[in-house]
């Protein structure tokens, strides 16, 4: 019993530092949500700190019409500049906006990661 006890403290450990701020909103509450103002850069932000990147380019409607953006990687290209059909080697990378009534909330698909978006008004 005593062999294991270290192993499963540092899985309970690992398990209470991963989850971060998910435990403190319940997923049930959150539903899709719009946008009520444009807000080109701050979704920019929030998209580029949820795939670790410096920048991100968006529309200037996003969010206003659906929920969700999807972001694909542009296409490989040859010498001249024409797509190469079956080089797409990445994933799109899949985005939801939501709300719990109060907040907006940025989640990223792909990892579930889920962002808080405080400067964001969604309805």
């Amino acid at each position: 019993m005593r062999k294991f006890w270290p192993h499963s403290l540092l899985a309970a450990l690992t398990l209470a530092t991963s989850s971060g701020c998910n435990s403190t909103v319940n997923q049930d509450e959150l539903r899709p949500a719009l946008l009520t103002e444009p807000s080109q850069q701050e979704v920019a932000a929030l998209v580029a700190k949820a795939l670790n990147t410096e920048e991100v380019n968006v529309g200037e409607e996003v969010f206003m019409q659906k929920s969700s953006l999807v972001l694909e990687s542009p296409p490989f290209t040859d010498a001249q500049g024409n797509p190469l059909m079956g080089k797409q080697l990445e994933m799109p990378q899949r985005f939801m906006l939501l709300t719990d009534g109060q907040l907006c909330y940025l989640q990223h698909l792909n990892s579930e990661q889920l962002l808080p978006a405080p400067t964001l008004s969604c309805r």
